[in-house]
């Protein structure tokens, strides 16, 4: 009984394809996909107008999602982009008309290919009109209401990551994405859950600053043009990023524009919560990073476009001062000579504490420009810059650029670096491997310390011990203990590796987390069986059945969730060429995603047809033979 549904499948497969090439859906494909391409922009619009979508949220989300893939140079981009959305709220008249017909057009392309296979006539042009408005409002709210229940899942179910480390006077101080503050010491182990102390809805907690006309409210005042009524809301799933300890003084940020502190050790918590005014808009600000210095916080704010250096008072955190920068800078770092900015192939520098910065200082690697993630200074003067690609490389004083070798093969991909004026210097990349130089970054010799199971997102080190934690609430310590000389097989001198002891590690069970993730992909997978199937039954002008729809949908869901976890896979390992290459790659890129996707979601509606006239259905002439089908393949 099996054997013989296992070549119904292949009957069901081998008839869906050959009528997916009878009907030309290659074409109608390519049809449906320029028209979602001539639909985008006016969709986004729509969006930012009527769904009210902040269009910074949506260009941070774009360049980070980009950055992930190793493409920085996505500035053009998104420029042309935020100039297009700006005019989102002045979309009136021929505007709205053509935004329309763009919507229209994309769903009247998908209902003609859909009603091609079914061979079903079009609809009355009345009532194909009244269906395409509905599905303005339906498919929006479904895919915003299923995407919105994931990440409540998924960040319910998640297991957290320390995402930074700190080492405070015989004190490790780990902070989990939750909020979660661990406190590691002799004395055991201290757990705060920074959330449960704070109250969200507590007033006078607002911070606003308008970088265009450089004014600051530090202080909520009804008739201020900087205080609109529509304030965005504040979730209360935050993902916090980084942790500064001075002392007794505690500060946590979060990416959604919060700041929250502790002048107890703790104890007791208080938050301050900074917007940005755009256009008559406010918005949460976007925390990069944040420097905690004796007397006053710098703190570097953007929007994927521009950035904001901002001064606070550390006493109240109230903005004492705001210096907006020409372009999106990424990192803010303390050197013993001033405060470095990081940017994309640039650095600005403070000398007085952040309230004055330099013009723009070239820093490209080689002829292309990294988003840098670090600046780091060694004992001979040289600035060593780290990207967020995993590439390295070295300014030294006589203006001589240096890019030392880190490995054999592949790429570091994103990790972190540990290096000061004195001691050895530490790194870490996204291969799991931690490298040494004893000569502030110049030379870098591998370790025998391999993390293959975790992915690292922070580090800490003290005079005799490294820390890192990433995730899976992975953290270990571990101490370097010398240098071993290698050998080839004739006895000579090929190189040295680093050695490190190995002690305390703690992680989740590995088996919770992978199942974790498979719980998390197959809720991805039933969130798209859904949409398709809901598709599959509505959109042709057809009686489809439910049991034929969900069973279409089944292999376009299988094979779209696949598709993309592949790509992903792939383009990720390949963040060289799309570093170099940027924006150039990830527009084709793109195209070719969208083409894939739609041929696989009209596949899956020729197996739907089959299984609403399963007497259309023949036997398979190639699947059931091996051989006669690897002939049609050579």
């Amino acid at each position: 009984m099996p054997v013989k549904k296992a070549l119904h499948i292949l009957d069901l497969l081998e008839s869906a394809f050959r009528r997916f090439l009878r009907d030309g859906l290659i074409i109608r494909a390519n049809a449906v996909a320029y028209a979602a391409v001539l639909a985008l922009i006016p969709a986004l619009a729509m969006l930012v107008k009527f769904a009210s979508i902040d269009r910074a949220s949506l260009q941070i989300q774009i360049a980070r999602l980009l950055a992930a893939y190793g493409i920085t140079e996505s500035g053009r981009v998104l420029v042309m982009l935020d100039e297009i959305l700006a005019r989102a709220n002045a979309i009136a008249g021929v505007g709205t008309i053509f935004v329309l017909y763009s919507a229209n057009n994309l769903i009247r392309h998908l209902e003609d290919a859909f009603n091609h296979v079914f061979r079903a006539p079009d609809r009355p042009i009345l009532f194909r009109f009244a269906i395409y408005i509905a599905s303005f409002v339906i498919l929006p709210a479904l895919l915003l209401g299923a995407s919105g229940l994931y990440r409540q899942t998924v960040a319910g179910l998640s297991p957290p990551a320390f995402v930074d480390l700190t080492f405070r006077e015989g004190t490790l101080y780990l902070l989990e994405s939750n909020g979660t503050l661990e406190e590691r010491s002799i004395e055991g182990v201290r757990v705060r859950r920074i959330l449960d102390q704070l109250n969200l809805e507590a007033p006078f907690r607002e911070r606003i600053y308008d970088p265009g006309s450089r004014r600051i409210l530090n202080r909520i005042s009804p008739d201020s043009s900087l205080t609109p009524l529509d304030r965005p809301t504040l979730s209360e799933v935050q993902e916090f990023s980084d942790l500064r300890i001075d002392g007794s003084f505690f500060l946590v940020s979060t990416e959604s524009g919060l700041l929250v502190f502790s002048e107890d050790q703790g104890l007791t918590w208080d938050y301050r919560r900074y917007l940005v005014k755009t256009e008559s808009a406010l918005r949460n600000a976007f925390i990069e990073d944040v420097i905690l210095l004796p007397d006053r916080i710098v703190m570097l704010t953007g929007d994927g476009l521009q950035s904001t250096l901002l001064v606070l008072n550390r006493s109240d955190l109230s903005i004492i001062d705001m210096n907006p920068l020409e372009s999106a800078y990424r990192s803010l770092n303390q050197l013993p000579d001033g405060l470095y900015a990081g940017g994309n192939g640039k650095y600005r520098v403070s000398r007085d504490g952040g309230f004055s910065w330099s013009q723009p200082i070239n820093a490209s690697f080689g002829n292309r420009n990294e988003l840098i993630q670090s600046i780091h200074k060694n004992a001979r003067g040289d600035l060593v810059f780290m990207a967020r690609s995993g590439v390295l490389w070295l300014h030294t004083p006589e203006g001589e650029r240096l890019y030392p070798s880190l490995f054999e093969s592949g790429s570091a991909g994103q990790g972190g670096l540990m290096l000061g004026t004195t001691g050895p210097a530490f790194l870490y990349g996204a291969d799991g491997m931690v490298r040494i130089s004893t000569d502030g970054g110049r030379n870098w010799i591998p370790s025998d310390l391999q993390l293959d199971d975790t992915e690292i997102f922070s580090h800490a080190r003290s005079e005799d011990f490294l820390f890192l934690g990433g995730s899976g609430r992975y953290t270990g310590q571990f101490q370097f203990s010398g240098l071993e000389t290698l050998y080839n097989k004739s006895g000579a001198p090929v190189g040295q590796k680093a050695i490190f002891e190995r002690g305390p590690q703690t992680h989740y069970s590995r088996v919770a987390i992978w199942f974790l993730q498979l719980l998390f992909y197959l809720q991805a997978l039933l969130l798209v069986w859904l949409v398709l199937a809901v598709l599959y039954r509505a959109l042709p002008n057809k009686d489809v059945s439910w049991k034929s729809a969900f069973g279409g949908s089944l292999f376009s869901a299988l094979c779209v969730v696949g598709f993309f976890l592949i790509f992903r896979l792939i383009v990720g390992r390949s963040t060289t060429t799309a570093a170099l290459y940027g924006v150039y790659v990830a527009i084709p890129l793109g195209m070719v995603v969208l083409l894939s996707t739609v041929q696989i979601l009209l596949f899956g509606l020729e197996i739907t047809y089959l299984l609403q006239n399963p007497r259309k259905i023949r036997p398979s002439e190639y699947l059931r033979n091996p051989r006669r089908f690897f002939e049609l393949l050579s």
